[in-house]
């Protein structure tokens, strides 16, 4: 996404939010208030065959987990690691459909968490906007995040989503923050590179975090290279509002497809008790 270094415009939120999208900016709010951060993770749709749709592994994730991402998947992910563009490949190969996207929001919703889509601007682009916007709003989706959209064509997008009551979660670059407008939350990717977390790249994820918070004024999502429980800590003690699991939680449940469910237990579990540990630590 094209973005513009300093204040973008004002945050144009749904006229008329869907009990979903309002559920989230209430939850987000929440976290605020009481010093916290949601945990969620990011799971592309269809992936694996044996484990996609009404899996058991999906629906205990969504009853684990605060929020869920669900990535459209595609054979061009640029911002994604090898673990997650093998998932994306996966889902592909195994006969996933864009059709069956609206089903799995829902079924992910009914077990708990709050849902969001997110996928390149090519998989937004190929269907009529207002329609794909409805579906998904209907199955209970609060917001979509395209992290390439471009500002120049992002009304093709923002407006059918604010019209079906869905927030346009935008994502942050090295740059600032996007000029376009967008609602909710502001995804703010963290810097991926090696799990040992410096002094240094700690300072710099803190202060990225209160930049996009002060710029944005709005809830922060933190999330690719939330490689580690230490990462997460560091996230949430800089005051992002929710923290995202990626790769993580995916190479878990490769690792251990007959016990899915409780790989994805293990994992939330460890990184849960590091946000619980953040919010008890002196700001």
């Amino acid at each position: 996404m094209s973005v513009t270094a300093g204040t973008p415009s004002a945050p144009a939120p749904p006229a008329r939010p869907s009990p979903h999208a309002a559920r989230f900016s209430s939850a987000l709010q929440d976290a605020r208030r009481s010093r916290r951060s949601l945990l969620g993770a990011c799971l592309p749709a269809g992936w694996p065959p044996a484990l996609a749709d009404d899996s058991a592994a999906y629906r205990h994730a969504a009853s684990v987990l605060d929020i869920i991402t669900v990535a459209v998947p595609t054979m061009s992910a640029p911002t994604d690691g090898p673990i997650m563009r093998a998932a994306h490949r996966a889902a592909l190969s195994g006969g996933w459909r864009p059709d069956d996207l609206p089903r799995l929001v829902a079924q992910l919703g009914a077990s708990g968490a709050m849902v969001l889509v997110t996928g390149h601007w090519h998989s937004f682009t190929d269907s009529d906007p207002a329609r794909f916007a409805a579906s998904l709003a209907n199955a209970g989706a609060a917001g979509v995040i395209i992290p390439d959209m471009p500002a120049e064509d992002s009304a093709f997008w923002t407006g059918p989503a604010a019209d079906a009551g869905l927030h346009m979660i935008l994502v942050a670059g090295r740059r600032g923050v996007p000029a376009v407008r967008g609602s909710g939350a502001v995804y703010l990717p963290v810097d991926p590179g090696p799990a040992e977390l410096t002094a240094r790249r700690h300072h710099g994820m803190v202060s990225r975090i209160r930049q996009v918070q002060a710029a944005a004024q709005l809830p922060v999502l933190a999330g690719i290279g939330i490689s580690t429980s230490n990462r997460a800590m560091s996230a949430a003690r800089a005051g992002a509002e929710a923290v995202f699991l990626g790769s993580s939680l995916v190479a878990a449940m490769t690792s251990h497809p007959e016990s899915a469910s409780a790989a994805v237990s293990t994992v939330t579990a460890r990184f849960r008790s590091a946000l619980e540990t953040a919010r008890s630590l002196p700001g």
